[in-house]
């Protein structure tokens, strides 16, 4: 399995080592229209790339149709129906379509934001935000995470506002997958914190347990990515 847009040209490379591969892709995100899509030059590369997989799985039925539709305009390839599944037939493969909704169960949500252990940790890190803005974000500590953009955008944000960047605090979480990696976010968060001061940014390696990734999610105003 794929997972999302960041590795969509995945499945084209795995079928070029072994084309017999199964391969299924889940789009946990938006999935642009054709028309936004035609602004972009590799727009067939990225369409035939995921077509190469067995089944491709969306969270709304509008996301996979404007999927549907982009291949008619910009690959020239309709979609069948058969038994009431939806499928793609291109290069003599048959390519799933379907759509599968992630629930939210509240009431898991409701029990655990009442343990002792989630309350610990979200006391801990209220005290450590203050009356700060919190901006909280968990990503892998790896370049394809985006993290040094990330970082960028705050920079700027802090560099354009008067009065906020004193409010607000990221709290970066970042697990770390190979502990010989160099920090590459070292230099941009040395330069917000020359700046701005060491108390508008908090980058941590750690592997939060549930507890921990609820409490950031309560105390932090915007989650950037979790």
């Amino acid at each position: 399995w794929i997972n999302d847009m960041k590795v969509v040209m995945g499945p084209v490379q795995i079928i070029r080592k072994n084309e017999y591969e199964n391969i299924g892709l889940y789009i946990h995100s938006y999935f642009s229209t054709a028309e936004i899509y035609k602004i972009f030059p590799q727009r067939e590369e990225i369409f035939r790339s995921m077509l190469c997989c067995n089944i491709i799985v969306f969270h709304l039925f509008t996301y996979a149709r404007h999927f549907i539709i982009g291949c008619r305009r910009i690959l020239g390839i309709t979609h069948n129906i058969s038994n009431g599944f939806v499928y793609m037939e291109t290069g003599g493969r048959k390519v799933l379509v379907k759509t599968n909704h992630l629930g939210v169960d509240i009431e898991y949500i409701q029990e655990m934001l009442k343990t002792p252990e989630f309350l610990l940790k979200y006391e801990e890190m209220k005290k450590s935000c203050a009356d700060k803005i919190v901006f909280g974000s968990a990503d892998r500590d790896a370049p394809l995470s985006g993290i040094i953009e990330k970082l960028e955008g705050y920079k700027q944000f802090l560099n354009q506002s008067k009065s906020g960047k004193a409010k607000t605090k990221l709290i970066q979480v970042l697990t770390k997958l190979h502990t010989e990696d160099e920090a590459l976010e070292g230099p941009i968060k040395q330069e917000i914190e020359n700046k701005h001061g060491n108390e508008v940014i908090e980058i941590k390696r750690s592997q939060l347990s549930k507890e921990e990734r609820w409490a950031l999610m309560a105390v932090s105003l915007s989650l950037i990515h979790i």
